[in-house]
């Protein structure tokens, strides 16, 4: 405001000089210095000159222009003008003028000068809690991703948080190093996405990593996602395994421990796997009620009473009356998915031998143990699950004759599942699956009586 006053000023005053010019007066040289004049104005100006001077007012102010234009900057600071840096630089000052004009320099952006927005900061335990807040997933698969996320962390051995592996390294060098520590497909393909899921999930951590670089990471990884689906195609084509012989041993080891050391928490977990599988003692093929995962394990909460079945997302086995109810599957939330029935009774009284052995502090859930726990004990007394799943899928369809729908409850998955990730190419001739129903029809009845 204060300099709008000022030029307005500046403006009548000169406004005042040209009319009185203009009316046949005479102007002082010094008026002439005084202030900024168009080139029009000046010859006007110069030729009402009152002195001696006026043949030559031009040539006066062109030996003394530097002097005059300092002169005036001079006084419109002290008139309350500011000034610009750039003008300061036209000329040569002595200490004093500069130190007074450097006081008065003009603020060009007239904004409010502020402090730079610092880097984005997440640790580890931010990640983690981003990962936990991930309302769309199940608690297992949030598991497996912070144990993803705690393997990329440990290939970065000169960071200390998750946001520093993106100030330091590029986004080739990220996957450089993670293509030279996980040669396997999938396993490269869950650390490449793993920094996509938390670039999802934190609209701060998608700004701090900008949208090229996560293109660069997505096209990483949707390449190592077709290569990886290219190689499962020409795997499948490729496997004739015989998982017979896996099927008839599952139950022999089962029979094995009933009979070495029946009740234990081994013979119950091999019985989960086997007998337990079906909802009658007979073991036909049409009471195969539920095939386990490893996932669906882990919290299976025993109760007395039905009425101690409150939550529909907690798993159940109620060991007074063998009813098995699982509601959390590792698979999709979907409500055909989901179990609730009484297992085989010879499978439901080993298990409540087992239970009422305990103490009650190991009375809270069936196999009180961690998921690793639980695994390693399955593959010694069971198969590798995976291997487990793809033996009943096989054994049922080529073998017993199952159709895959039928399949699809007790397997909980989709025939497109079946045909895509379970079933191979191995074929049977006709008898052998005559001798095969004949081992199968042996064991059954074997592992049919207590």
């Amino acid at each position: 405001m204060e300099q709008l006053r000022i030029d307005k000023r500046i403006k009548t005053q000169k406004s005042k000089i040209l009319n009185s010019v203009k009316n046949g007066k005479g102007v002082n040289p010094n008026t002439l210095i005084k202030y900024d004049w168009t080139a029009d104005e000046f010859v006007l100006l110069q030729s009402k000159i009152r002195n001696k001077r006026k043949t030559n007012g031009m040539a006066f102010y062109l030996n003394n222009r530097a002097r005059i234009n300092k002169t005036k900057i001079l006084n419109r600071v002290k008139n309350g003008a500011k000034i610009n840096k750039s003008t300061i630089t036209k000329y040569e000052w002595t200490a004093d003028e500069l130190d007074y004009l450097n006081k008065h320099l003009r603020n060009k952006t007239n904004k409010k000068i502020t402090e730079p927005t610092p880097l984005l900061v997440l640790t580890i335990d931010d990640v983690k809690k981003i990962m936990n807040n991930d309302t769309n997933i199940k608690e297992s698969s949030k598991i497996t991703q912070i144990q993803t996320l705690s393997t990329f962390m440990k290939l970065f051995t000169d960071v200390t948080t998750f946001t520093e592996v993106f100030n330091k390294y590029t986004d080739i060098q990220i996957i450089d190093i993670v293509t030279a520590q996980y040669p396997n497909l999938s396993t490269r393909l869950k650390h490449i996405n793993i920094i996509l899921k938390v670039y999802d999930l934190n609209k701060e951590f998608s700004m701090f990593l900008t949208k090229p670089r996560r293109d660069n990471l997505h096209n990483a990884s949707f390449e190592t996602d077709q290569t990886y689906r290219s190689n499962r195609i020409n795997e499948k084509e490729e496997d004739e395994t015989d998982y017979m012989n896996d099927f008839i041993n599952i139950f022999e080891k089962e029979l094995t421990l009933r009979k070495k050391e029946p009740a234990s928490i081994d013979h119950i977990m091999s019985i989960i796997y086997t007998i337990g599988a079906y909802s009658s003692q007979s073991l036909d093929s049409g009471n195969l009620m539920y095939v386990p995962r490893i996932d669906e394990l882990v919290d299976i909460k025993l109760v007395k009473d039905d009425k101690e079945m409150t939550s529909d997302t907690q798993n159940y086995y109620n060991y007074d009356t063998g009813r098995l109810v699982i509601n959390a599957l590792k698979t999709d939330n979907n409500s055909i998915f989901k179990y609730d029935h009484i297992i085989n009774p010879l499978a439901c009284k080993y298990i409540k031998i087992n239970i009422l052995r305990r103490t009650p502090k190991k009375r809270e859930f069936l196999f009180p143990f961690t998921k690793q726990t639980i695994e390693l004990k399955i593959r010694k007394n069971v198969l590798p699950n995976r291997i487990y799943r793809k033996a009943f899928q096989n054994i049922y369809h080529k073998i017993l004759n199952k159709p895959l729908a039928s399949m699809s409850k007790p397997m909980a998955h989709t025939v497109d599942t079946s045909n895509k990730d379970y079933l191979n190419n191995k074929e049977y001739t006709r008898d052998e699956i005559i001798e095969n129903r004949r081992r199968i029809a042996d064991v059954f009845k074997r592992s049919s009586t207590s």
